[in-house]
């Protein structure tokens, strides 16, 4: 018998066996020779990234953003709500757990983590706690990568930081985006009227509305359809 155990996976690229041991593989070769490993960025520039600890329905959850521009390798690394010295090593990530670069990953805080390998075995405390993020640096002490604290979070409102992996943390108030990255809405502009079918002279069209009172600067915004 032959097994593997493996946790998120990132886009188009495959894990494999490389030298013996199980890697993330450069590129994904079904049927041929297996590519070389991935090159991998630093666990370092992980950032738990936003949290929803008072949701309308459904449980609690909590993000990490990769701020690199290269896989990050998350197996091995703890995740916790406790950071006493047992608490620390509150919960493990699955060997073989990858973010990709400038990725996120959501993790379902539902106090079961027989649930899935994207769920954690604690739970989010509404009316204020902490998470952390620590690796292991020789097998035996821990380093912290990240943490975050807040306090009374308000019904179905996520927190997190903007822009994704900064220092300021702000809430979403109507903007969750788990395992995406961050935004708030616009104040006082809308989508005020589409076109979309029509025959020349004319064009498609989408028109902004200012609701508010003063002029405002749309350069370096962006219009999308997805």
């Amino acid at each position: 018998m032959n097994t593997v155990e493996y946790g998120f996976q990132v886009i188009d690229h495959s894990i494999g066996l490389s030298g013996g041991q199980w890697r993330l593989l450069a590129s994904a070769t079904p049927g041929v020779a297996n590519a070389a490993p991935a090159a991998l960025g630093t666990n370092a520039a992980l950032r738990i990234n936003e949290w929803m600890a008072n949701p309308a329905s459904g449980p609690d959850w909590f993000e990490l953003f990769n701020s690199t521009n290269l896989p990050v390798e998350l197996g091995g690394l703890y995740l916790t709500d406790d950071p006493s010295t047992v608490g620390q090593r509150q919960f493990r990530v699955a060997p073989l757990s990858f973010i990709g670069p400038s990725g996120f990953v959501q993790w379902i805080a539902d106090n079961n983590a027989d649930a899935g390998r994207d769920h954690v075995n604690f739970s989010l405390d509404a009316s204020g706690e902490s998470l952390w993020l620590f690796r292991s640096t020789n097998g035996t002490n821990l380093t912290l990568i990240d943490s975050v604290a807040f306090d009374t979070q308000q019904r179905n409102v996520s927190e997190g930081r903007l822009p994704d992996g900064a220092a300021n943390v702000v809430a979403f108030l109507g903007s969750a985006t788990p395992a995406e990255s961050n935004y708030l809405p616009i104040p006082g502009v809308v989508i005020n009227e589409i076109l979309t079918h029509t025959d020349a002279p004319l064009e498609d069209a989408v028109e902004l509305r200012n609701t508010g009172a003063s002029a405002l600067n749309l350069g370096g915004w962006y219009l999308s359809d997805s």
